[in-house]
């Protein structure tokens, strides 16, 4: 089984032998990842739930991003992808949360912050994160795939202690 083409069954015994959880906080993506989460079933022993942010305000409100925040960094930034995967993890207490943020298309790009660009952040209840900007390329619907896909993958890294791999699209880390 490779990864990539099915992150969630890998995901999904990593977690169990831990007895671990993982939350959803999505922007772009609008409920993607927790869909993916929970199409195979078992699900509600590894899923503790999801927060759709799409709007600033339900940032602020839902995922305790302060506004200020995405005043100065903007709505799609590491700051705020961080805070959005603590706030995650504070409302579900889950293990780990995993937050997107991004600009799946086709508008709203600009020259800094180009159509598909998405910052994709692991938080876990140990303290440690693990925020990235990745650039995908392509039409919404893949954008919106890859930066769901990613997100269970960098998570499927940092349980097996190899959360310094490069991962493909990656521009940056925070």
């Amino acid at each position: 089984m490779s990864i990539m083409n099915d992150p969630v069954r890998a995901l999904m015994p990593l977690l169990t032998q831990r007895e671990e959880t993982v939350c959803a906080v999505e922007s772009c993506t609008g409920g993607l990842l927790g869909m993916m989460l929970t199409e195979i079933g078992g699900a509600s022993a590894i899923f503790a739930g999801g927060l759709v942010t799409y709007s600033s305000a339900l940032k602020i409100s839902l995922a305790d991003v302060p506004a200020v925040m995405i005043e100065i960094n903007g709505e799609v930034s590491a700051p705020v992808a961080i805070q959005m995967a603590k706030g995650g993890l504070v409302k579900t207490d889950a293990t780990h949360a995993l937050s997107i943020t991004g600009i799946a298309g086709p508008s709203g790009g600009t020259d800094e912050k180009p159509v598909g660009t998405v910052w994709i952040c692991r938080a876990s209840s140990d303290g440690t994160h693990d925020c990235r900007r990745f650039v995908f390329p392509g039409e919404r619907a893949w954008v919106r795939k890859a930066a769901a896909t990613n997100a269970v993958c960098m998570l499927i890294l940092h349980l097996m202690g190899q959360a310094n791999n490069a991962m493909p699209n990656e521009q940056e880390r925070a």
